[in-house]
């Protein structure tokens, strides 16, 4: 395909009885179909190409602002959530909830729904290395893979694929702005 046969269009609404083309936003006529993500946080961009669902979030770790407190950002999770977060040790609670967020809104994105498809009803769990046990406080939804991105110090990242992966995840490419840069003229 031809960068000038590129077009991006949307697709119907993830949301229950809505049917209006707001939803994702899709590559029309690549074959095959490239679904698409992208996030971005500060001077960090991560973008999520695949062939089925998928979405991204990336967050600085500073992303909250300081008039929000955290127990009124948790009160808006999912009930399993929100008990995985309490039994974090209290210094862990805002890395937990962080790693929560940022899956969530990729799940959300890769839906289609967006924020408005639920922060409380949907449980994507905390990243492994900080839920209680080592485990997300309840299966992720049925028929999606969540994959918490290696970042630079300060931002936390998840990618959420609509599909079950087992064994090597898809690639990932850390490219600097110089990189795609040059990339883009070649």
């Amino acid at each position: 395909m031809e960068p000038g046969e590129v077009r991006l269009t949307r697709e119907i609404c993830g949301l229950p009885h809505c049917a209006r083309p707001h939803g994702r936003p899709v590559l029309s006529g690549a074959s095959p179909p490239v679904q698409f993500s992208l996030s971005r946080s500060g001077d960090l961009a991560v973008v999520a190409l695949a062939t089925v669902p998928v979405g991204v979030d990336v967050e600085s770790r500073a992303f909250r602002h300081p008039d929000s407190p955290l127990d009124g950002m948790i009160r808006r999770l999912h009930p399993a959530e929100r008990a995985a977060l309490a039994r974090l040790p209290p210094a862990q609670r805002e890395e937990g909830f962080l790693s929560c967020w940022v899956r969530k809104e990729a799940y959300l994105k890769g839906t289609g729904t967006g924020l408005p498809g639920g922060l409380a009803r949907h449980c994507v769990g905390l990243a492994a290395e900080l839920a209680p046990g080592g485990r997300g406080p309840a299966p992720t939804p049925r028929g999606w893979t969540f994959l918490d991105l290696d970042l630079p110090p300060g931002h936390r990242a998840a990618l959420a694929v609509a599909q079950v992966i087992r064994g090597n995840f898809p690639t990932l490419f850390h490219l600097t702005p110089r990189e795609i840069s040059d990339s883009l003229n070649d």
